[in-house]
């Protein structure tokens, strides 16, 4: 996949933003091909070569939030089978998120918080969603 040169520099902050939630996932790596772009590689034990391709600087925020909660559920799953989605702590969930979000050029934070607080919203049914 080729992008912008504007994309590319965008999609280059966020990896760098979140190189270390990146570094200590063992389930997932992060690649760079010239040929097809900016590739998700799965490595849980779980996947048989599952792989992704990352359009974009949206999908590649979006995907890196859906897999903090994800893993936000996983450990209150693990503490307590019976949880609530309602009983979940999302406003921590979000603290973790924005330490990451934080971490991501000025210029392109807000467009990532953006996305960032669609995302939480929608998990969490979140009653501020419009």
């Amino acid at each position: 996949m080729v992008y912008t040169p504007e994309e590319k520099r965008k999609m280059e902050n966020v990896l760098q933003a979140f190189a270390q939630y990146t570094a200590s996932s063992p389930d997932f790596d992060m690649v760079y091909s010239e040929k097809v772009g900016y590739v998700r590689m799965i490595t849980a034990e779980c996947a048989d070569a599952i792989y992704f391709v990352i359009d974009d600087f949206e999908s590649l925020v979006d995907m890196f939030c859906m897999d903090i909660v994800a893993d936000a559920v996983q450990t209150a799953l693990h503490n307590d089978p019976d949880i609530e989605n309602s009983d979940m702590d999302y406003d921590a969930i979000r603290a973790e998120i924005q330490v990451y979000i934080d971490r991501i050029d000025e210029k392109y934070r807000s467009q990532a918080e953006d996305i960032a607080n669609r995302h939480i919203l929608l998990d969490s049914c979140d009653p501020r969603l419009p």
